[in-house]
């Protein structure tokens, strides 16, 4: 999560990006097109709720881990090693020492979830019953919910200065 906001300030400016996305919202001037980002988002880390920015395919593919999303300063902390670039042995360790942590963080506004919810994102995106609801009330297909969330939270951070 961002530092100084709140799990209910991160919900409801989720809500902001995903309602926004589906009026049609047109971006501001000085924040880029989408459409134009590539393989690019911004996803809540799932072993420390930290929202993070990551872009091209080689960024994508290291920080999603089996299922979990992982910030920078998680994969060296868990890998074990200083900076990257990983090798396989750390990657399986990184994977290794997720598969045995409990708690897991809400996609949606990143609050530490029961562990009861932190299983695997198989059902779908991990989400906290608040958010949840909301986007249920948004009648939103929570998949896609969560991919544009983190298009546009990427977006949001690139013009802010911290993507």
């Amino acid at each position: 999560m961002a530092a100084g906001s709140s799990p209910q300030q991160a919900r409801v400016e989720a809500l902001e990006l995903l309602a926004g996305a589906n009026r049609g919202e047109a971006q501001a001037q000085s924040e880029p097109d989408e459409r134009e980002i590539g393989i690019a988002g911004a996803r809540v880390c799932q072993a420390c709720g930290t929202i993070e920015s990551f872009s091209g395919l080689p960024a994508a593919m290291l920080k999603h881990r089996k299922g979990d999303y992982l910030c920078v300063p998680c994969l060296r902390q868990l890998s074990g090693a200083a900076s990257g670039p990983y090798s396989t042995r750390e990657l399986e360790h990184v994977e290794a020492a997720m598969a045995r942590r409990e708690r897991r963080f809400c996609e949606g506004c990143a609050t530490e979830l029961p562990s009861k919810q932190s299983s695997s994102p198989s059902a779908g995106p991990r989400l906290c019953a608040d958010c949840r609801t909301s986007l249920e009330e948004l009648d939103q297909d929570f998949d896609k919910a969560m991919w544009e969330l983190s298009r546009r939270r990427f977006v949001r951070l690139l013009a802010l200065g911290g993507g």
